[in-house]
């Protein structure tokens, strides 16, 4: 565990091509019970390779709309001949799909909880 928190410091995953992949993997401006959030989707590769059916990681954001950070998840997204997975809304809810996850479609109540927000400001010592 210290090993891996160390080695996130020391060496910090990359994250960019976020306009491509908020539009790509279907993010924006959403509303959710009243709540304006912004969902940034942004990845360790420069363009969606589907070719190779590889996208990179994805990290997902959560933002306010003054870009405050709110959540932050990552995941593999799930590649199709027709293109990514989509992230679908609900009333209180998103799912995104990750291909590295036992349970590929993952769904995350909206808006975040104060546990969300918790696990973004310490992404590294909390899980």
């Amino acid at each position: 565990m210290v090993g891996i928190f160390c080695g996130s410091i020391v060496f910090p995953q990359h994250y960019g091509a976020c306009d491509e992949f908020t539009k790509e993997l279907g993010g924006g401006v959403r509303t959710f019970k009243g709540e304006s959030v912004k969902i940034e989707l942004c990845s360790t590769r420069n363009h969606i390779n589907y070719n190779l059916m590889d996208a990179g990681r994805v990290r997902l954001r959560i933002l306010f709309m003054n870009d405050r950070l709110w959540a932050e998840r990552t995941f593999m997204p799930v590649l199709t001949s027709q293109g990514p997975l989509t992230i679908k809304y609900g009333e209180d809810y998103l799912t995104y799909y990750d291909e590295a996850s036992d349970e590929s479609e993952v769904r995350m109540k909206m808006p975040p909880s104060y546990w969300e927000w918790l696990k973004a400001k310490f992404p590294k010592l909390l899980p």
